[in-house]
């Protein structure tokens, strides 16, 4: 039985591009992973929120498993290479 939580967050603003490319590849992906939770939070409309977390800029991708950071991935990176670690954290619990 899995009782850990892994929440994939996506923190992005209107003006930016990758993001929501990003945003429509993290849906597509959400569809074979149904059971992390994936989460969408404009940093232009919740400045509070991306402050609370440190979050600088757009995009940023967060993933907490148990409420706890353990991965994060701003600017320039790799999707893949991150969902690759998400999927790797998935098959451990």
């Amino acid at each position: 039985m899995n009782t850990h939580q892994i929440d994939l967050t996506l923190f992005s603003s209107e003006s930016c591009t990758p993001c929501q490319a990003l945003k429509h590849r993290l849906s597509l992906w959400h569809q074979d992973h149904k059971n992390l939770l994936v989460h969408f939070i404009s940093i232009d409309e919740k400045k509070d929120v991306a402050a609370k977390y440190g979050v600088l800029s757009a995009p940023t991708i967060i993933v907490f498993i148990d409420g706890q950071e353990a991965i994060r991935a701003a600017g320039y990176f790799s999707l893949d290479e991150l969902l690759q670690k998400v999927e790797r954290y998935e098959s451990l619990f």
